[in-house]
């Protein structure tokens, strides 16, 4: 899931910067990138399944172009 899996968690970090300190590390900021780790590796159990997802590219792709249109900003 790597195109994916990178745009999501580049996105997560976007984000993040964005939650107020006190909540950067709490339990749902911690549970939350736990959650997109194992989606990481559940994609490889999966044989890399999702990351060959035309559906899921297509997502990433926009998220991407959203992420990067922001930062230009």
């Amino acid at each position: 899931m790597s195109y994916a899996f990178d745009t999501l968690s580049r996105a997560w970090e976007h984000l993040k910067q964005e939650l107020p300190a006190e909540h950067r590390d709490g339990v749902v900021a911690m549970r939350f990138g736990f959650l997109l780790e194992e989606l990481h590796d559940a994609n490889h159990r999966v044989n890399d399944a999702i990351n060959k997802d035309s559906r899921v590219t297509a997502d990433a792709q926009r998220l991407d172009a959203a992420l990067n249109k922001s930062s230009a900003a």
